[in-house]
């Protein structure tokens, strides 16, 4: 009973080493070594980057579809002044 309480204490120092391992090999494979700062504070350079550059696509996307409506506004606006001009023009039948 004693060594299941030692082993049950044991077991999330073990799980965070294997974790810790798993994650470190994971990113090698990737070309990132989590023990060099260089590497870490590359990697956190492209991912601001990354947020950067969603952000911006985000905020022109927006533009665009405004400016989509409000020419969609325009044309529809022009072509009901042409046609009531039109129907201005035509002399009434008596």
């Amino acid at each position: 009973m004693n060594s299941e309480k030692q082993d049950s204490e044991r077991l999330p120092s073990v799980a965070s080493s294997i974790a810790r391992e798993v994650v470190n090999e994971l990113f090698l494979r990737f070309g990132i070594d989590c023990n060099n700062p260089n590497d870490v504070k590359a990697l956190q350079a492209d991912f601001a980057y990354l947020r950067k550059a969603r952000a911006g696509s985000e905020d022109l996307l927006r533009v665009l579809k405004r400016s989509a409506i409000t020419v969609a506004i325009g044309a529809f606006a022009y072509a009901l002044w042409q046609g009531i001009v039109q129907l201005a023009s035509v002399p009434l039948a008596r």
